[in-house]
């Protein structure tokens, strides 16, 4: 899962590299979804991420979220 906007380049990047690379996700644009910004939201805190400063996109890959302060090539 990705959650991100469709007004953050990162976010975008992020989508792109995953159709490049032929990933199964589903993206969540949080800025139109208020469902997916609170369940975005709560898996962070329940990760220990702090949602005071928020990064994105954030991702979710099986229970491992982390955002884009991480390099996505290494999971």
């Amino acid at each position: 899962m990705i959650y991100g906007s469709d007004t953050c380049h990162y976010c975008l990047d992020t989508k792109k590299y995953a159709e490049e690379h032929q990933l199964k996700f589903i993206y969540f644009d949080i800025d139109k979804d208020e469902k997916a910004l609170k369940e975005m939201l709560t898996k962070l805190r329940q990760n220990n991420i702090s949602t005071s400063n928020l990064n994105l996109p954030v991702v979710d890959k099986n229970g491992l979220v982390f955002t884009n302060e991480v390099d996505f090539n290494s999971f």
